[in-house]
C-alpha cells in the first residue's frame, strides 16, 4: 500500500531502496532533513537544509574520482545548467562508480527555481556520456491523472485512496514507455 501524501515520493523511496552503493556516498540537494544514506556527504545550496557542504552543484568543490555513488533526487529541474551538474557528478564518481538521479516529468511548479522537465529522449542525451543507463517511468497516466485530482480539496483528504487507485491502474495497463508519466529514475554508471 502507499502510504505517502505524493506519489512521487513513493518511486523515489523505492528507488534508494534498490540503488546498491559501494564506497561512499554523496547526496546532491540534501541535508539533515532528506539524507537518505547513513555516512553519506550531503550537499545543498540552501544552507538552511543543515548540509555538510553548502554550494552548488555545477561547482562542487570535491576532488576528481572521490566518491564511489551519488544521489541526486529532483534537484536536476531546480538548476540552470543540467550539463554541468551531471559533469560535475561524473568528475566527482570513481570509475565504475553508480548514480541515481531521479526527475519529474508531469508534475506542478514547486519552488522558484523550478526551470525545466525532462524526457526520456532527453536524459538520454544528456547522460550520454555515461555507461548502463536505464531510465524507467515513475508511473503512467493515471498517476498522472490522480496526482492532479489530489491538488484539490476533495483529492487533499482522498489521496490514499487516488494513489492506490492510479498506482494500480497503471500496473493493470502497464506500458513499457508510456508517454506520459510522474518522472523518471535513472540509474548510471561512470
Amino acid at each position: 500500500m502507499i502510504a505517502t501524501k505524493y506519489i512521487r515520493r513513493h518511486f523515489i523511496e523505492r528507488a534508494v531502496r534498490d540503488f546498491r552503493t559501494t564506497g561512499r556516498v554523496l547526496e546532491i540537494g540534501s541535508g539533515r532533513r532528506w539524507r537518505y544514506m547513513d555516512g553519506s556527504i550531503t550537499v545543498n545550496r540552501d544552507k538552511s537544509a543543515g548540509a555538510d557542504l553548502i554550494c552548488d552543484a555545477e561547482n562542487l568543490t570535491l576532488a576528481n574520482d572521490c566518491v564511489g555513488a551519488v544521489l541526486c533526487l529532483e534537484v536536476m529541474e531546480h538548476t540552470t545548467s543540467p550539463e554541468a551538474l551531471l559533469s560535475e557528478i561524473r568528475r566527482v564518481l570513481q570509475p565504475g562508480g553508480r548514480l541515481l538521479l531521479t526527475v519529474p516529468f508531469v508534475f506542478e511548479i514547486h519552488d522558484t527555481r523550478d526551470y525545466y522537465r525532462f524526457t526520456h529522449m532527453g536524459l538520454a542525451h544528456l547522460l550520454r556520456d555515461f555507461s548502463e543507463v536505464t531510465i524507467r517511468p515513475n508511473g503512467g497516466v493515471f498517476c498522472v491523472l490522480f496526482h492532479f485530482i489530489r491538488l484539490s480539496l476533495p483529492g487533499r483528504i482522498l489521496y490514499p485512496l487516488l494513489n492506490n487507485l492510479g498506482y494500480a491502474l497503471d500496473c493493470l495497463f502497464r506500458q513499457e514507455h508510456p508517454r506520459i508519466t510522474l518522472g523518471y529514475t535513472v540509474t548510471a554508471v561512470k
